[in-house]
Parts: C-alpha cells; sequence; structure tokens
C-alpha cells in the first residue's frame, strides 16, 4: 500500500510507471481506488476493489464515487480531507446489487501536474465486524452465566453486588425500605447424607421455585452458595412488611416436597436487615442480616429475627473476642485444667476430662460457652483443637517419664475437627511425637454431633478406633433420634447429661431415663460415665443403678496438672492399701 502511495505522483507522467503501478496494486490484499478529486469520477481500480465490490474494473471505472457513498461525494471531500486527514475510518460502501460492504478507509490527495487525484485504500472488515460480534455476545454471555447460579437458575452473588447499590440508592431516594432476608434451610446436610447429593440438588432447586415464587417480579432473589439465599424486597412501605415476606417464604418452604418418593419437610431460618436502618452496602446489609441468622438458629430454628441494635453490639464483642482469641493462642492466657472421674464400684480414679481454659488479661476468665462458639464460626477451632491435643500429650508424657500409672484423658471434638478430615493422622503424630499410647487419648463428641452419622464422621471416629482410642457420647439424652444411629456409630461410652442426673434422686421421670440409658448400653456392651454429679445422694442412686463412672463437684471441680498429678499419686497409694472412695470421702 506504501508502494501505491509513492509511485502515484509519476503515475501519469509515464505509461511505463503505470503499468509497474498495476502491478504493484494488483498484488495487494487491500482494495485500492483513483479518483478525480473535484468530479470524483474513478479512474482506477484494482481487482481486489473489484471483487470486494462486486464490478468489474471497466464498471467501476465509469462510476463516480457518490455511488458508492454519499460521504465520498465530490462536495464532502475536502471536508473528509479536514476531519480525516491520513487517517482510516470505517465507510458502508454499496456494491453491486443491493450489497453494503463496511470499508476500513483511508485517503490520499495527490497532484498530478494540474491535476488533483484522491487515492482510497479500503480493507473489507464485514469477518472483523462479525468477530467483534462474536465476542462481544460470548463475553456478554459468559458474565451473564458468571452472575447466574448453574443448579438452580437464579442470580449469584455477583448479580447481587451489582444490582444492589443501585437499589439501596433509590430507597434513600424515595424514603422506601428495602428488606435483605438471609434465608438458611435448617439440617440440610441430613439430607444430603441420607439421600445423596443428587436429591440434595433438587431440593435445593425446588427451594429456589418456591422462594421465586414468594416475591414480586421486580424483586431479587440469590443462591448464595450451598443452603444459603438471599431474598431483596425493595420499595417496602414498613419493615412490617418485611414481616410478613419472611412469614410468607416460611409457609411456601414447610409444604411437604416429595423426591424419589421421599417425603420431605423443610424448615428455614431467616435474619432480616433493613436498608438504610441497618446499612446501605451489601457488606454491612448481609453482615447484619447473618447475624439475625445466627439469632434465629441459636432460638432452636425455624423462624425468622430482625436484626437490632443490641446484635450490633453483641457482634463488636465478638469480634473483639475473636482478635484477642487469635492472639491467646500460644500464650499463657490459654490453659488447660483436669477434671478427673471416678469409678463408682471401686472409687479409684478412671481418668481425667481436658477442659480448655482462657484467661483475658482485662476481663478475667473468659467461660467456654462464651469463646468456643466464636472459634468455632470463624476456624479458630482447628488451631485451638490442636493445640489442645499437643497440650494433652505433652502432659501425659511428662506422667509417664515421672513413673506415675497414667489415666486416659478425654479431649472433646467440635464438628469442625471432623469436616477437617485429618484428625487421625495429627493424633498418631502426636502420639509418635511425645511417645506415648494412642489408647491413652480419649475423645467426646456431643450427641447432637454423632446423630450426623455422615461418611466423613464415620470415617474419623474408625481410624481413631484403630490407632487404639476410646469414643465417647457427650451429653447423651438430649437428642431427638440418637438411637436409630447408636448401634451403628464406634464408640465405647455413653456420658449421661447432668440435666438427668441433677434431679434423678427426686424425681422418678429422671431416674427412669437414667435406668433406661443403663439397659441400652449394656445391650451394646457400652461403658456409662455420669455428668454433674453433684451430692452424695445422686452418687448412691447412680451406683445403684450400676453407672460405671462419675464425674462431678461432689467428687473434684476441675483441677490445674499439679493437682491431677496429686490425683495419680493418690491412685497409686489407694491402690496400694486398698482405700476406697467410700472411705476417703467419708
Amino acid at each position: 500500500m506504501v508502494a501505491v502511495l509513492l509511485l502515484t505522483e509519476a503515475l501519469f507522467r509515464s505509461h511505463a510507471l503505470a503499468r509497474y503501478y498495476r502491478s504493484i496494486s494488483h498484488q495487494l490484499g487491500e482494495s485500492v481506488l483513483l479518483a478525480d478529486a473535484m468530479t470524483g469520477a474513478i479512474v482506477e481500480a484494482n481487482p481486489a476493489a473489484t471483487r470486494e465490490l462486486g464490478y468489474t474494473r471497466r464498471e467501476l471505472c465509469g462510476r463516480n464515487l457518490r455511488d458508492l457513498s454519499g460521504a465520498l461525494a465530490p462536495e464532502r471531500l475536502a471536508r473528509l480531507r479536514m476531519r480525516w486527514g491520513s487517517h482510516g475510518r470505517v465507510l458502508s460502501v454499496r456494491g453491486s446489487g443491493a450489497r453494503r460492504v463496511p470499508f476500513e478507509l483511508t485517503l490520499s490527495w495527490i497532484r498530478v501536474g494540474r491535476r488533483e487525484l484522491v487515492c482510497l485504500v479500503g480493507r473489507n472488515v464485514t469477518a472483523r465486524r462479525a468477530l467483534a460480534a462474536q465476542r462481544r455476545a460470548h463475553r456478554k454471555r459468559m458474565t451473564r452465566l458468571a452472575k447466574r447460579d448453574a443448579l438452580t437458575g437464579l442470580p449469584n452473588r455477583l448479580h447481587l453486588e451489582a444490582r444492589l447499590p443501585r437499589l439501596a440508592n433509590e430507597a434513600v431516594r424515595e424514603e422506601s425500605i428495602i428488606a435483605l432476608l438471609y434465608i438458611d434451610l435448617d439440617h440440610f446436610k441430613d439430607v444430603n447424607d441420607s439421600l445423596g447429593h443428587r436429591c440434595g440438588d433438587r431440593l435445593l432447586a425446588t427451594v429456589a421455585r418456591r422462594l421465586r415464587g414468594c416475591l414480586a417480579a421486580e424483586d431479587l432473589v440469590v443462591r448464595m452458595g450451598g443452603d444459603e439465599f438471599v431474598a431483596v424486597a425493595g420499595g417496602l412501605p414498613a419493615a412490617s412488611t418485611a414481616d410478613y415476606i419472611a412469614r410468607r417464604i416460611q409457609e411456601a418452604l414447610s409444604a411437604p416436597i416429595e423426591i424419589e418418593d421421599v417425603r420431605l419437610n423443610i424448615v428455614a431460618s431467616i435474619g432480616i436487615s433493613l436498608c438504610p436502618a441497618d446499612g446501605t452496602t451489601l457488606e454491612q446489609l448481609l453482615k447484619h442480616a447473618d447475624l439475625a441468622l445466627a439469632q434465629a438458629k441459636a432460638s432452636g430454628g425455624g423462624h425468622h429475627q430482625f436484626f437490632t441494635h443490641e446484635m450490633r453490639s453483641q457482634l463488636s464483642e465478638r469480634l473483639e473476642l475473636e482478635h484477642a482469641l487469635r492472639r491467646a493462642i500460644g500464650t499463657e492466657q490459654l490453659f488447660l485444667e483436669y477434671q478427673p472421674s471416678f469409678e463408682l464400684r471401686t472409687g479409684l480414679a478412671a481418668g481425667f476430662e481436658a477442659l480448655l481454659r482462657w484467661r483475658h488479661p482485662r476481663l478475667g476468665i473468659v467461660p467456654p460457652a462464651k469463646f468456643i462458639p466464636i472459634a468455632e464460626h470463624d476456624n479458630l477451632v482447628l488451631e485451638l483443637g490442636a493445640w489442645v491435643l499437643r497440650q494433652v500429650c505433652r502432659q501425659l508424657s511428662e506422667w509417664h517419664r515421672e513413673g506415675l500409672r497414667v489415666l486416659p484423658v478425654s479431649i472433646n471434638l467440635t464438628p469442625r475437627q471432623f469436616e477437617h478430615g485429618r484428625l487421625a493422622e495429627l493424633v498418631a503424630g502426636l502420639a509418635r511425637e511425645f511417645e506415648i499410647e494412642p489408647q491413652w487419648l480419649q475423645f467426646e463428641i456431643t450427641e447432637s454431633a454423632a446423630m450426623q452419622n455422615s461418611a466423613s464422621y464415620l470415617a474419623v471416629l474408625h481410624a481413631l478406633r484403630r490407632l487404639g482410642s476410646r469414643v465417647l457420647v457427650d451429653d447423651f439424652g438430649t437428642g431427638y433420634s440418637s438411637l436409630s444411629y447408636l448401634k451403628n456409630l464406634p464408640v465405647d461410652a455413653l456420658k449421661i447429661d447432668q440435666a438427668f442426673v441433677r434431679d434423678m434422686a427426686r424425681d422418678a421421670t429422671d431416674a427412669a431415663i437414667v435406668s433406661a440409658i443403663m439397659g441400652i448400653a449394656r445391650s451394646l456392651k457400652l461403658t456409662v460415665v455420669a455428668e454433674g454429679v453433684e451430692t452424695a445422694e445422686q452418687a448412691e442412686c447412680l451406683a445403684q443403678l450400676g453407672c460405671d463412672t462419675a464425674q462431678g463437684f461432689h467428687f473434684s471441680r476441675p483441677v490445674p496438672p499439679a493437682e491431677a498429678r496429686r490425683v495419680l499419686e493418690e491412685l497409686a497409694e489407694w491402690r496400694r492399701a486398698g482405700i476406697s472412695l467410700a472411705e476417703v470421702v467419708s
């Protein structure tokens, strides 16, 4: 193309050079036209131009530029010269018949003697435009897919992040209310574990349809992931409307769902935050709705809860405790106490339960019931659990090196530690590191965790028992359907919840429950440990019913390692002297 432009000035001075020009221009892939700048008459065209426009060379040379495009009319060429210069622009050019061809044209003006010519060099951009259109459509489709949940077809969090700021601005401008409802299906994991993920997916798709049917067309329903959904309802006149929407959602979801001949009843918990009262950003509204959701679940689930300013204070306190707990790991703020348990038949110490304690430099002793849920929520529990296990193994190793008869120590496990999946490997590694026997370790799981009975839970329990460790079910008797799962659980003992022990000496119903648990345990060849024994009367009742072991303030409070060591020393003395606990207590 450059060669063409360089040769055109001499083109009409020599027929030989004209032949060279034609030879060069015929080799070009671009279309080349020469026209009179004053009249617009086309005087030369190369084969590429005739091919692209559908004319012969003779037909083209007999036409005017205005026939190709009104923008190329002679009276407009001067303006194009000022606007375009030597830079290319895309112009729609008329070809033969009715077709139009988009050309990227570059115009150059040259003078040959007294005659001024315009040279048009063009490239057909039809294919380029089609490719660009395909790319735009592909990008649009990818963007749409990126903002959609593949399983339910609902928008996802990305769509929510893009949409909510506009809705919030409208709410502020129109002085209306937006309700963000954070919806979580209670016990959805049980469906996946018992019926499989395929049924779980079908259930989620059904829930998505029902949620969509509960809201207006302009409202938004989003799947956040797993069994969590968010509904955003805008233009509400009052907060009471959000209450109505939440009740409508819970009613719709509570209707039975049949999947593969299985009738499922779904219960949902909902946390609600309002814009602008509880925030105007997605982060604020989600955080506050999530806090309200946690409150709804903590109250038993199956209902909805609005965010309150008291929750904001609780959130601030929780965040403060979370940061403080992170800093406390590895420092002397965290320590262990050991609560011994005793054989009711012999009165001899049978083992210990390791209990984690936190002494905050400003708040003093923080109750486990306050900081363990925080650790569980923020995955700190994995780090804390590993720290507790290491400390117990170190203590067992010290007692063993001192020549004491080591008693097994129980460690409480949380559901997150099961989900981690590498618990047995950690136990085996620490046992080797501290040169202790894994059977010196016992692990306590809550009855609610035992009821999960999922493949991952069972795998961890079996792995721990293969190492030689025992597994105990803590707080037994507080669950609802644990008996149907108990026969399949790889456990060694049941710990009767202290709620039944507390009044068993005066309440025949509690005594009957304890007796029934004893019968179940004996039939399954499990030992029984009673928790929370505080009086001699309770201890005597348990002994009469055949309970194996007990722990509680009647026998001993949780004690530091030095006092636990004295329990081991006393055990050795009692065994040598043949003295029973009953004699010592009396």
